[in-house]
């Protein structure tokens, strides 16, 4: 089973275990400070409920989430290693979370290989977001041969193609 710590897709060309705790500093995912990728969501949700009180303020004395959130700036899943794997489609820790920033109207957007996207329970949370929602799906080949070398354990063309048609059918905005 996968601990939050590792992808299992195995991307050859993927640098998200170098930068996850330095580059990139994330409210949800700063495993220096957080312990694992996938976390109590409702502790984030409390922690947001709090946060979400600052949405249309006076940005200019913020910082940081604070200001980000005020700014409704789209809260990101994905951007330094994949979130929707099997284990999550299980679990549905991420879904828990999409659905509660569609409920409370926050935008999201999603960077991906995985066609758990595309499952129903995810183009729904996504979709009824008045927000809005975005999801930007790696497609770098059709080449299954090709993707096998390079993302050994990522799920093939056919299921993100079949995850990018679910979304949009969806009407959720894909890009891939």
């Amino acid at each position: 089973t996968w601990d939050g710590l590792l992808c299992p897709f195995l991307c050859k060309y993927c640098y998200a275990d170098a930068f996850r705790a330095s580059l990139y500093t994330s409210f949800f995912d700063n495993s220096k400070s957080v312990g694992l990728r996938h976390c109590n969501p409702d502790f984030y949700r409390r922690e947001l409920d709090k946060l979400f009180k600052l949405r249309g303020t006076d940005v200019h004395q913020l910082q940081g989430v604070r200001k980000a959130v005020a700014m409704e700036i789209p809260i990101r899943f994905g951007i330094r290693f994949e979130d929707f794997h099997g284990v999550e489609g299980k679990r549905g820790i991420s879904l828990a979370m999409l659905q509660y920033l569609s409920e409370n109207a926050y935008p999201i957007m999603i960077n991906t290989k995985s066609g758990l996207v595309g499952r129903e329970d995810y183009v729904r949370a996504l979709a009824s977001n008045p927000a809005g929602s975005a999801v930007h799906i790696t497609m770098i080949s059709s080449q299954e041969d090709l993707l096998k070398r390079i993302e050994p354990g990522a799920p093939p063309f056919s299921q993100r193609l079949e995850a990018a048609k679910n979304l949009a059918d969806g009407g959720v905005r894909v890009v891939a």
